[in-house]
């Protein structure tokens, strides 16, 4: 539509052959425009289908994109000995950006942990909280024995299936 635009104001004239439109002609804009619109309408289906997709996918729990190749427990423990982005990325063999992105993780998961903290301060008694503490080191020791013995595709499968 804007290429037609742009050609009326060049006062430049097109004419498809195969299609039999030619927009010097009242009839051959409409038919130009009309054929623009249903592009655009096609585009905006699949857009839509795509976004449905993708919500229905991570509804079901699936994940979505690449799976984090990089070793999350050895940057962790690299970076709290002290040492540097580049000196962690070439003992952990991956690249500074993706020791970035798991150190920005760590952040965030710590500030999401002072925030639970702070939360089951202000509203819960003492022995609820260590109660609730406890649970979840157990549910998280459970968690990572689990992933030891199997890979994260087969937890996923064993998931759903209980």
């Amino acid at each position: 539509m804007r290429a037609l635009e742009e050609f009326k104001k060049l006062n430049i004239g097109f004419v498809s052959i195969t299609e039999n439109i030619d927009t010097n002609t009242p009839l051959g804009s409409a038919v130009f425009t009309i054929l623009g619109a249903v592009a655009q309408l096609e585009r905006d289906l699949i857009a839509e289908r795509v976004r449905n997709g993708l919500a229905n996918a991570k509804a079901k729990g699936i994940r979505i994109g690449r799976l984090k190749t990089r070793d999350s427990d050895l940057i962790r423990k690299l970076r709290k000995s002290g040492m540097t982005f580049r000196e962690i990325a070439k003992i952990a063999k991956c690249s500074t950006g993706a020791v970035s992105a798991e150190v920005r993780e760590m952040k965030k998961q710590l500030s999401e942990k002072i925030d639970l903290d702070q939360t089951l301060e202000i509203k819960m008694p003492l022995a609820q909280k260590q109660e609730i503490k406890a649970e979840s080191n157990i549910f998280q020791k459970s968690f990572n024995d689990l992933k030891n013995v199997f890979d994260f595709g087969e937890i996923e499968n064993l998931i759903e299936f209980a």
